[in-house]
C-alpha cells in the first residue's frame, strides 16, 4: 500500500479533513457517526515498544529528529547516520556503550550537496545509503515548476553523491531525472529507496509509481521512468534519466520493472536484492521481492499477487457509463476471501513495509544468524477504511529458504518487537537492530542473542568414520553432519599458526574426523598439536571425547587404519565443560621408510563427542594450536568459502552465485557442473576473477556466474578456487538443480497466421533438449503428410511457397512427446 508519511502534524490534519469530507459527504451519514470516523482516525498513543520474543531486550538508545526519513550505518567509520526529509544528515553522537545523542546541528544540508534548497513540498529526500568504501549517496525529489505541490506539475529526481575527502566530502550530482507528470494524489511516490551493490559499483534506485492501480491522473497513468528499479553506475556524473522505456533500457539504467513502491531496498548475504513493496489502498497484501535484471513484478495489472481493477474494465463492457451505469453491481465488493483465488504474498495488506536489512556478517545468534528483518511503519487498523485487525507498527524477523529449484523463496515471518510510533527505519550494528521511530523521535535499541563466535566464520561438513576400538565409542551415525569451523587467533608462550574451533550442535554420540595436515611446514621437526576442548553452555552430563590417530602415518583418508589413542571426559559444570588439554606425541618422523627424523607425511587427528541425547551441551567447542620449537606458522588456506554455491535457475539457465569470507594469493574460480548420475565434471566457465586487490583480502566478497543453454536435466554445479601459482582446487559442496522443469515440452503459436503468399511463419519450441531426436513435420487437414519442416535453434519454419490455400498443421515430435499448433494459408 501506499505509505502515508507526513511531515509534521498540520499535514496529517489537512489530509484527515479530506479523507473525512469524503466521508461524510453523504446527507445519510448521522453526525454520531462522523465523531467515530475522527476518534478512530486519531493518532494513537504508544507506550515504550515490548519484545515478543523472550531471547530479545529494548531499550531507548537515543533521539532522532522528527522528520527522520533513513537511518543508516557508515561501513568506514561504523557510525550511525540519519537524513530528515529537508536533506539535513546528522551524524548520532555515540557514547561507545550503545546510547546515541543527536547533534544541536547537521553535519551536512542543502548548502553542502545541493538538494533540498527550495524545500520542495515538505517531502525532498527520501533516500540515503553509504558505498563499502564510505561514499554517501543522497535521493531527493524537487518540484520543477513550482514551490508547492498543488501549483506544480511535474517533479524531478536527483542522486547526489558524497566522495570522502581529508577535509570532508566532495560533492557532485550523480544522477538526474528528466521532469516527469506529478499525479497530485497521495499515491505521487517519487524516488524513494537505494541500494549500493556490495562492490559499489552500482546504485540500485527506486521509482515508486504516481498512481493507486494504474488509474489515469493528469491525463496519464504510470510513466517509463515511474513503478521501477533503476540501475545507475556510481562513476557517472550528472547522468540524465530520461523518461523514455527504450532509453532506459538500451543503456542498462531499467534493471527491472512493475514494481509499486519498494521503499526500501538490501542486498542479502549472497549479493542478492531485495526490496519491500506497499501494496495500494485496496487489501491486498504487501510483497517481499528478490528483484533480478529484466524482471516485470506485475504492477499495475497485479499487486501483491493479485489481479488490479486494472483487469475490471471488460467486466462492465468497456468501462463505466454515468449515463447508462448509474448502480454498481450488487454484491460487487463481497469476496469472502477463502477461495482457490485468494492468498498472501509474504506480509498483511497495509503494513507499509519498511526498514528491509540482513544480518550480512553472522553477527546474531542462533535463529537468527544471517536472516532478514523489515518493520511495518503502520498497522492494518490504523485508519476506518483499513480494518483487518492487525496493530502493525513491529519489527518481524524472516527466513527465507530458498527453493529446491532454484527459482524463488518461501519465508516465516515472525513478529520480535511491537508498540513503535510510526518506525521509518533500521539498520543493523553488531547484534543490535536500532529503529528510528518518526512518531516518538526515538531510537531504539532492540537486541538479538550475539553470534559466539568470530566475525570470519567458515562452514564445512567433517566426514564420520566407523571405529570399533571402544564400545563407548562405535559409529552413531554414519552419515556426515555439519560442524562450524572458525578461525581464531593462538595464545600462549610459544604459539605460533593458527587455531580452528569446532562446534557440533548436537552431541548426542557424534563422530567426525579432522584432517590435519603435518608438518606445518616439509623438513621442520619437533612439531606438536595442543588440543583444548570446552562447552559454550552448562552441562549436567559428562561429556566423553576420543582422540583418534593414524596408525601408521601414510597419509591415507580413509580412516580404516584409524586407532583410539586417548579417551579423556570431560565432568559437568554449571558454567560448561571445564577446559582440557590433549597433548599429543611429537610429530617427528612420520614416515620410517624415509628414516631421516623429518615430517614428510600427513597425520590425520579424529575426535568423536560422547554425550547423552537431548541434553542441554548443546555445542562443544574444539581448539588446537599448532606450533614447533621454531614457532613456525600453519599454512593458511586460500580461499575460505562461506558455504557451498547457491542456484538461481530460469528456464534453461542457470546463475550460480557463491561467497568468499578471506582470500589469500587467489587468482579466481571456475564454475563446473554435471548430469546428475554421470561422474564426469564439465567446466562452465573461463577463469572468474578475483575481486580481491592482488588476490588477497579479508572482507566479505560476493561472485556470480550465468550459464546458458542447458539442456532440461538435474545438474550439479560446484566452484574451484584457483591459486596465483596455479594450484586448482574445488570449493565446499555442490548445489543440485533442475533445469528446464518449468518450461514444459511446447509449440508456440505460428507468426504470422494467417501465412500470405510468400512468407514464411515461424514456431519456437519450448523444452526441447538438444540432445533429443527432434523433427517437424507439416500436414494438411485430412492428415495427408506435406513435408518435412527444418528445426533450427529450437525454431520451426513453415514457407507459403509451393502450398494451397487452406488449414494446416505443424506437428512436433521429441522423442516421445508430441505437440501441434494450426496455421492458415491465404492467398
Amino acid at each position: 500500500m501506499y505509505c502515508y508519511v507526513f511531515t509534521d502534524f498540520s499535514l496529517f490534519n489537512r489530509f484527515l479533513r479530506m479523507r473525512l469530507r469524503y466521508l461524510t459527504s453523504s446527507r445519510t451519514l448521522p453526525f454520531l457517526t462522523f465523531l467515530a470516523l475522527l476518534l478512530a482516525a486519531a493518532p494513537a498513543v504508544h507506550a515504550q515498544p515490548s519484545a515478543t520474543q523472550s531471547d530479545v531486550n529494548i531499550r531507548r538508545a537515543g533521539d532522532v529528529p522528527a522528520t527522520a526519513t533513513r537511518l543508516v550505518k557508515n561501513p568506514s567509520d561504523g557510525q550511525l547516520y540519519v537524513l530528515a526529509v529537508d536533506g539535513d544528515v546528522y551524524r548520532l553522537g555515540s557514547d561507545g556503550e550503545g546510547r546515541f545523542s543527536l547533534p544541536a546541528e547537521p553535519l551536512y544540508d542543502s548548502a553542502d550537496h545541493g538538494l533540498c534548497e527550495d524545500g520542495s513540498g515538505g517531502e525532498c529526500a527520501q533516500g540515503m545509503a553509504f558505498g563499502p568504501e564510505g561514499a554517501l549517496y543522497i535521493v531527493a525529489n524537487e518540484l520543477f515548476d513550482g514551490n508547492r505541490k498543488e501549483n506544480a506539475t511535474r517533479t524531478v529526481a536527483t542522486v547526489a553523491k558524497g566522495t570522502p575527502t581529508e577535509s570532508g566530502r566532495t560533492w557532485r550530482t550523480l544522477a538526474q531525472t528528466e521532469p516527469y507528470l506529478l499525479s497530485h494524489t497521495a499515491f505521487d511516490h517519487r524516488f524513494n529507496g537505494i541500494a549500493v551493490s556490495p562492490d559499489g559499483g552500482h546504485v540500485f534506485l527506486n521509482s515508486g509509481s504516481r498512481t493507486d492501480h494504474g488509474e489515469a491522473h493528469e491525463g496519464a497513468r504510470e510513466l517509463p521512468i515511474t513503478s521501477a528499479i533503476l540501475r545507475v553506475p556510481t562513476d557517472a556524473d550528472g547522468l540524465t534519466l530520461q523518461n523514455d522505456s527504450t532509453t532506459l533500457a538500451e543503456g542498462g539504467y531499467l534493471f527491472a520493472d512493475g514494481t509499486r513502491n519498494e521503499f526500501d531496498l538490501a542486498f542479502s548475504p549472497e549479493g542478492r536484492l531485495f526490496g519491500v513493496g506497499n501494496a495500494g489502498d485496496r487489501d491486498d497484501s504487501g510483497e517481499l521481492n528478490w528483484l533480478r535484471e529484466g524482471r516485470h513484478y506485475g504492477f499495475p495489472w497485479y499487486i501483491g499477487g493479485h489481479r488490479t481493477p486494472q483487469w475490471y474494465q471488460s467486466r462492465f463492457g468497456g468501462g463505466y457509463d454515468d449515463s447508462e451505469d448509474l448502480l454498481l453491481d450488487d454484491n460487487l465488493w463481497s469476496n469472502d476471501g477463502f477461495g482457490i483465488d485468494y492468498f498472501y504474498t509474504t506480509f498483511t495488506a497495509h503494513r507499509s513495509m519498511l526498514a528491509l536489512l540482513f544480518d550480512k556478517e553472522d553477527a546474531l545468534g542462533d535463529g537468527y544468524t544471517g536472516d532478514a528483518f523489515a518493520m511495518a511503519y503502520q498497522g492494518a487498523d490504523d485508519a476506518p477504511w483499513f480494518d483487518l485487525n492487525d496493530p502493525g507498527e513491529d519489527l518481524v524477523h524472516m527466513e527465507l529458504t530458498p527453493a529446491e529449484t532454484g527459482a524463488g523463496y518461501t519465508t516465516t515471518v515472525t513478529r520480535i518487537a511491537q508498540g513503535f510510533d510510526h518506525p521509518i527505519d533500521a539498520v543493523l550494528k553488531g547484534n543490535t537492530i536500532y529503529v528510528a521511530g518518526r512518531g516518538s523521535e526515538a531510537l531504539w535499541a532492540v537486541e538479538l542473542p550475539e553470534n559466539a563466535g568470530p566475525p570470519s566464520v567458515a562452514r564445512t561438513v567433517f566426514d564420520s568414520f566407523e571405529s570399533g576400538d571402544d564400545p563407548s565409542f562405535t559409529e552413531p551415525d554414519p552419515g556426515s553432519f555439519p560442524v562450524t569451523v572458525e578461525t581464531v587467533e593462538p595464545g600462549g608462550p610459544n604459539a605460533g599458526g593458527s587455531a580452528l574451533r569446532a562446534s557440533v550442535e548436537e552431541v548426542s554420540n557424534q563422530v567426525f574426523r579432522k584432517t590435519l595436515d603435518a608438518p606445518l611446514e616439509l623438513g621442520s621437526n619437533n612439531q606438536y598439536f595442543n588440543f583444548y576442548l570446552a562447552s559454550q553452555s552448562s552441562a549436567s552430563t559428562d561429556l566423553r571425547v576420543g582422540l583418534f590417530e593414524d596408525a601408521d602415518g601414510n597419509g591415507a583418508t580413509d580412516g580404516d587404519d584409524d586407532h583410539l589413542s586417548t579417551i579423556v571426559t570431560l565432568p559437568a559444570d554449571s558454567s560448561g565443560y571445564e577446559l582440557r588439554k590433549l597433548a599429543l606425541s611429537d610429530f617427528t618422523d612420520d614416515n620410517p621408510d624415509t628414516g631421516d627424523g623429518q615430517i614428510d607425511a600427513v597425520r590425520r587427528v579424529s575426535f568423536q563427542f560422547v554425550g547423552t541425547s537431548g541434553g542441554d551441551a548443546s555445542t562443544v567447542y574444539l581448539d588446537y594450536l599448532a606450533f614447533s620449537e621454531e614457532a613456525l606458522t600453519q599454512e593458511q588456506v586460500p580461499v575460505e568459502f562461506a558455504g557451498a554455491p547457491t542456484p538461481t535457475v530460469e528456464g534453461r539457465s542457470v546463475q550460480l552465485a557463491w561467497r568468499t569470507l578471506t582470500e589469500t594469493g587467489n587468482a579466481g574460480f571456475y564454475v563446473q557442473h554435471r548430469r546428475e548420475g554421470q561422474s564426469d565434471w564439465t567446466r562452465a566457465s573461463g577463469l572468474v576473477s578475483t575481486k580481491a586487490e592482488g588476490g588477497t583480502a579479508s572482507r566479505k566478497l560476493t561472485y556470480e556466474h550465468h550459464i546458458d543453454g542447458l539442456a532440461p536435466g538435474r545438474y550439479r554445479f560446484r566452484v574451484q578456487q584457483k591459486d596465483l601459482d596455479g594450484d586448482v582446487s574445488a570449493g565446499p559442496g555442490t548445489a543440485l538443480v533442475e533445469v528446464g522443469a518449468s518450461e514444459g515440452f511446447a509449440l508456440e503459436p505460428a507468426y504470422p497466421n494467417p501465412l500470405q503468399a510468400g512468407e514464411t511463419a515461424t514456431l519456437e519450441a519450448r523444452g526441447v533438449s538438444g540432445e533429443e531426436d527432434v523433427r517437424a513435420t507439416l500436414y494438411n487437414s485430412l492428415g495427408q503428410n506435406v513435408r518435412s519442416l527444418p528445426v533450427t535453434g529450437g525454431r520451426v519454419e513453415v514457407r507459403a511457397e509451393g502450398l494451397a490455400s487452406g488449414l494446416y498443421f505443424v506437428r512436433l515430435t521429441a522423442g516421445e512427446r508430441t505437440v501441434s499448433q494450426p496455421v492458415m494459408l491465404v492467398r
